[in-house]
């Protein structure tokens, strides 16, 4: 092989491994940041320490990832750890104030609004009944009314909202938030509610079968929290399911 073009496939070689090595840290740096805001989601109010105890990781690379959440309006100072021996640890919450979240609850005979903190604190909730002759086109017409409504009654800016997460009836395909064909609601074939909704407000949006959510409300706020197994028993026009295995 001719020197120069040596020189330039080896070099092409280190480029690729050094942009690989970028890649890898990066994805490294997002896993941390996750483990850690679901410890805080879970344990808080924690202090950096135990914070540490619970991942594994390193006290720097504590330090630099809550750094981060506080720098970006995820996390903020809670206080002190009055149970800690000796000098008082300053514990960490999920932010209460810079950043919000949208659920919106699809049943038979209404739709539910609500707007919480990432603490899970709800600030606010609206509901407007359903009509048995509702279209498919009313229907997302009045969520969508929903959720400008209650950012408007509880002064939340759109901005300060970072997801919209959606509880239907099934069937459904979760990834792709597209309503299958529920029983009871005449029209509804294939219906990509989750795209319809990210379009209108420009957010993310994240759709899963009624029972399943749930599930993951009493996981983190509710009965569920610190147990790993159990099973949620939906009971309204339909009977639902939604199972938490190994936390």
């Amino acid at each position: 092989m001719d020197t120069n073009l040596e020189k330039v496939v080896n070099l092409g070689k280190k480029v690729k491994s050094i942009s690989n090595q970028g890649t890898n840290i990066a994805a490294l740096k997002r896993q941390n940041q996750s483990l850690v805001l679901s410890i805080i989601k879970e344990y808080g109010p924690i202090s950096r320490v135990a914070i540490a105890r619970e991942t594994g990781l390193t006290k720097s690379a504590i330090s630099k990832v809550v750094g981060n959440l506080i720098r970006v309006g995820l996390v903020e100072e809670a206080g002190t750890d009055d149970t800690f021996v000796g000098r008082k640890p300053v514990t960490l919450r999920l932010s209460t104030n810079n950043y919000f979240v949208v659920g919106v609850g699809v049943e038979r005979a209404k739709i539910s609004v609500g707007i919480a903190n990432l603490e899970g604190n709800i600030i606010a909730r609206k509901t407007t009944s359903l009509r048995k002759d509702d279209t498919q086109r009313i229907i997302l017409r009045k969520i969508v009314n929903l959720i400008y409504q209650i950012t408007k009654y509880s002064n939340v800016e759109m901005k300060k909202i970072i997801g919209i997460g959606i509880g239907s009836p099934g069937p459904l395909y979760a990834h792709s938030g597209i309503i299958l064909s529920p029983p009871n609601f005449p029209g509804w074939h294939d219906v990509p509610l989750k795209k319809l909704i990210r379009e209108e407000f420009k957010i993310p949006v994240f759709i899963d079968n009624d029972a399943n959510v749930a599930a993951l409300a009493e996981k983190w706020f509710g009965n569920g929290k610190g147990i790993d197994n159990f099973i949620f028993l939906l009971l309204d026009v339909g009977i639902g399911a939604g199972i938490v295995i190994n936390g």
